[in-house]
């Protein structure tokens, strides 16, 4: 018998009452290769945008995507995730890159083996006009905090995260 599916926790209902807000999904690799690819032929090749790190950000996510994730074998057992935010039923408006850490910022989380979420890259959507790209940005952090607060765990955005 099949599961049934569950809401994902991290949800900002917006107020509006209109829609169903913001919300975080768990992509797959190829998924978020497949949107990257094409987010980074985008930012290549459009030439009304002015961010001129926006391609090579892109490129680095891209790689980030296809490469294996190697790990040691002490280090963890939760292999890295991506998540991309919606807004409502919109398409895909950006992608969250994070791995999954020992946490060490406290002596009790080290003995009991906890994790914290370690955000690598941050990637908006070629689409989203760039009035509008920092509130995204800082709805995607909002929502990935609220998930760590749902699994209890800390969130570090990583000393070489990359945020546009």
């Amino acid at each position: 018998m099949p599961v049934p599916p569950v809401a994902t926790p991290a949800t900002h209902g917006g107020g509006g009452g209109d829609g169903v807000g913001m919300w975080l999904q768990t992509l797959t690799a190829e998924q978020a290769y497949a949107h990257l690819g094409l987010w980074n032929w985008q930012n290549e090749h459009d030439f009304n945008v002015h961010v001129p790190d926006l391609a090579a950000h892109t490129q680095s996510m891209v790689t980030w995507c296809s490469k294996p994730q190697l790990r040691p074998v002490w280090e963890t057992s939760l292999v890295p995730r991506h998540l991309g935010l919606y807004i409502d039923d919109s398409d895909l408006l950006a992608c969250v890159q994070l791995r999954y850490e020992r946490c060490l910022q406290r002596p009790i989380h080290a003995l009991a083996g906890k994790h914290r979420m370690a955000v690598d890259h941050i990637g908006v959507a070629p689409h989203v006009p760039l009035r509008f790209r920092i509130q995204v940005l800082s709805g995607i952090v909002w929502t990935v905090q609220q998930l760590g607060q749902t699994h209890e765990m800390d969130v570090a955005f990583s000393a070489h995260c990359l945020c546009e």
